[in-house]
């Protein structure tokens, strides 16, 4: 499987279509549901609502119904560039894994953006007119000062079974759900995650 490279801004942003994505994503979704439907009776914790999006914990990447996806995303995670030195390839591991469930009319938190590494985001369940995610420029408000020299922000579709890759300080949030469809076929879900460049120990003569 191969990583295409888009320029946005120019910022690289790396995508691929994950292969037998289909099956995956109905596990995945089961999963989900269980993990909020406890929530909702007061059984789960470290989750959070912000207006029709529920949103799970930050370590989905350490527990095991999630080893599948990890386990795709990993191999074309290393053939990302170091981040940090933007130099060559480098070994990358996940830092944070996290999971939205937007309703109808949703939106999802605002992404804090984070000082080093690769974010990455996976599309689970998109029905039509649920919103992309959209990247802004990273300054933004001086592109459009300067007479728009440059488009101030790209969105991307949403895709189900689509991964992207792109810098962790490259603003992004993700699009109001206006979904017309009804009870969970209208509902978006995405994983997010982080990665982290790996420290290589190179030989002593290298």
């Amino acid at each position: 499987m191969l990583l295409n490279k888009d320029l946005l801004f120019p910022v690289p942003v790396y995508q691929t279509l994950l292969e037998e994505h289909i099956m995956l994503n109905i596990y995945l979704k089961s999963r989900l549901y269980s993990w909020r439907d406890r929530q909702r009776s007061g059984g789960g914790s470290s989750t959070r609502i912000y207006k029709g999006s529920w949103q799970s914990a930050k370590y989905l990447h350490e527990l095991p119904e999630f080893r599948l996806l990890l386990e795709q995303i990993q191999p074309l995670a290393n053939m990302l560039p170091n981040a940090e030195s933007g130099n060559g390839v480098a070994m990358h591991r996940c830092t944070e894994m996290m999971a939205s469930i937007s309703d109808r009319f949703g939106y999802d938190l605002p992404i804090d953006c984070i000082e080093s590494g690769w974010r990455g985001v996976y599309c689970i369940q998109a029905p039509e007119k649920s919103g992309g995610i959209r990247f802004s420029h990273p300054c933004a408000d001086m592109v459009e000062q300067l007479a728009k020299i440059s488009a101030s922000h790209h969105i991307y579709d949403a895709t189900e079974g689509q991964l992207l890759f792109f810098p962790c300080w490259l603003p992004y949030r993700f699009e109001k759900n206006e979904s017309t469809q009804k009870g969970s076929d209208g509902d978006r879900i995405w994983v997010t995650f982080s990665l982290r460049a790996e420290e290589q120990n190179l030989p002593s003569d290298y």
